[in-house]
């Protein structure tokens, strides 16, 4: 039997995610199927140096010169250089090659600046370093690696709970560059984001070169790690040992604290950075972010690093959380989750699909990246597909766009934290706060049918409390809002409902009910008022001038013709 072409593992992390913790127990350099006294990591990480060097960190593309364009393109090409030679160094000896990196450290520079700027923010091609292979760069592929040298890897994405990991990677930046420094650091913007690793993942799922390697070792490929996992279950880096073809009996789960001239012989910055795996002499399941609740977590920011900063680091959590890799293929899962949809195949996901309303269709497109993908590879509509949708008397319109805020405020958001407004078309939250803050207060709104109050109570309300009715009524009401109007089932489900008035939120509810038309107190407008009214009188001037000259002209006619008759007749 001939043997197996030896194989590139890459594993791709985001600082601060325990891949020193993953390293250790790999103990790669004792692993036999790999290329001995080699470098395993952190190839691209002089490019991160020269970055802080000259300080273009978070910094606009089209702000660099030429002269830093090219040596930071070269920088790139001397790591990419680096990690090739060791790679054709391996080949030879059929060894395989096993390599960690941080997406973020591979991104390229042109996908940065969309990302912190905004997508048009810059007309710069993506770059691409120079390989041995092709130079094509598709959409997701945000890294200055090229699609086909991308294809000669096997992924393996560590994610873990950006509650922990951004934190940690704020309080390393104190402790390396200074309390001041770290507010001020442009690299966070880059760093407290799993959009890199999100967005690298997504790209490799559409790969189909990645399928013949699934049915080895039971793996499925991307794989996806969670430090959750190894942190608390051994099993996990046992099984991902062999999928990676590394011998488990070589796994480390216990070692020595490092000794302090081991410590004294790397730089300051990696010695902070390897602090706790350093000193510990085995896997701290404390560091695992079982039962952890955002809101206890951020009191202690608060104590550490001051309320502000632990604002800032509350709102990288939240908007970051749903963009966590999702928990499909990790190495421990030995029964798919018969209760997740992101557990089927996609062909399934498509028949799914097919079944969806068009406006439904990219409301699952919005719960995740995942279904997201899955949607957009479906089946395309089109007006001969989608007509069985629509109501058959009114076949020829096409779906509106407003319907997709209606479906969306009707079956896919909490009812319990927003509603949606009939009139001005959104989807608000239940909160206060927030109406207290946009209602203008200056009128005193007047009764109306829709208030749901005799108007004779309405009348002995203050001005205050007729604004806090308008909030109440939105707020803490318990009844549905009126996104259900166009829904085709809860109509059949109970076509005897009665029908109530359209639920409007109290900002649109206090313009409604304190409108009152008068002429703008605008200069401009006056005297634009003033122009055409004497525009007017001058039309109309003008046309009973014609009027009254052609009755002239007639009756002159008329009388000079009846004149010249009479002097015929008389002679």
């Amino acid at each position: 039997m001939a043997q197996a072409p030896p194989r590139r593992f890459y594993l791709l992390t985001s600082p601060r995610t325990a891949s020193n913790l993953v390293i250790r127990i790999l103990n790669l350099p004792n692993q036999p199927s790999l290329l001995q006294d080699t470098k395993y990591e952190y190839f691209f990480g002089p490019v991160l140096g020269w970055k802080f060097q000259h300080h273009t960190i978070g910094k606009h593309v089209d702000e660099l010169s030429e002269e830093e364009k090219n040596e930071l393109k070269h920088s790139y090409q001397v790591c990419f250089d680096a990690l090739s030679i060791q790679v054709d160094t391996a080949a030879p000896q059929r060894k395989n090659m096993f390599v960690k990196e941080h997406v973020g450290w591979l991104t390229d520079p042109v996908a940065e600046t969309k990302f912190v700027f905004g997508e048009h923010s810059t007309c710069e091609q993506p770059w691409t370093i120079q390989t041995s292979y092709a130079s094509t760069h598709t959409a997701l592929n945000e890294t200055i690696l090229p699609d086909e040298y991308l294809k000669t890897w096997l992924p393996t994405f560590l994610i873990r709970h950006p509650a922990l990991t951004f934190p940690s990677i704020y309080r390393t930046t104190i402790d390396n560059e200074g309390q001041q420094a770290a507010r001020d650091d442009p690299a966070h913007v880059l760093e407290m984001t799993m959009h890199w690793s999100r967005t690298l993942y997504d790209w490799y799922i559409q790969q189909e070169y990645l399928s013949q390697f699934n049915a080895e070792n039971g793996a499925h490929w991307p794989v996806v790690l969670d430090a959750d996992d190894v942190i608390l279950n051994p099993q996990v880096m046992i099984r991902y040992s062999k999928v990676i073809d590394l011998d488990s009996s070589l796994l480390n789960f216990a070692w020595e604290a490092a000794s302090s001239e081991e410590l004294e012989q790397i730089s300051k910055i990696e010695r902070r950075m390897r602090s706790t795996i350093s000193a510990s002499t085995g896997i701290l399941k404390e560091k695992a972010s079982a039962g952890l609740s955002i809101g206890t977590e951020m009191s202690k920011w608060e104590t550490e690093f001051g309320k502000e900063e632990a604002e800032k680091l509350a709102s990288w959590v939240r908007l970051d959380y749903t963009d966590k890799a999702p928990d499909l293929h990790k190495p421990d899962s030995t029964t798919p989750n018969a209760a997740s949809i992101l557990g089927l195949p996609t062909e399934l996901i498509h028949i799914i699909v097919d079944h969806l309303h068009p406006v439904d269709r990219v409301c699952l497109a919005l719960t995740c990246k995942s279904l997201a993908s899955a949607v957009l590879s479906a089946p395309r509509l089109c007006p001969t597909t989608w007509s069985r949708f629509n109501d058959q008397r009114y076949s020829w319109l096409l779906p509106e766009s407003y319907s997709l805020i209606l479906r969306l405020a009707h079956g896919w958001i909490p009812k319990d934290k927003l509603r949606y407004c009939w009139k001005c078309h959104k989807i608000l939250p239940r909160k206060a706060e927030y109406f207290r803050k946009r209602l203008v207060y200056k009128k005193n709104p007047k009764w109306d049918a829709k208030l749901q109050i005799p108007k004779s109570t309405w009348e002995h309300m203050s001005k205050r409390d007729r604004y806090k009715h308008l909030i109440e009524m939105w707020c803490g009401s318990p009844l549905e809002d009126s996104s259900s109007v166009y829904c085709d089932f809860c109509r059949e489900k109970n076509p005897a409902a009665p029908l109530i008035y359209p639920v409007v939120c109290p900002v649109c509810m206090e313009q409604e009910l304190t409108f009152l038309w008068k002429i703008p107190r605008k200069p401009w407008f006056r005297k634009m008022l003033g122009k055409i009214f004497v525009f007017i009188l001058k039309t109309i001037g003008v046309v009973i001038g014609l009027v009254i000259g052609v009755l002239v002209w007639i009756i002159r006619t008329v009388f000079t013709q009846g004149r010249k008759g009479w002097k015929a007749i008389c002679s």
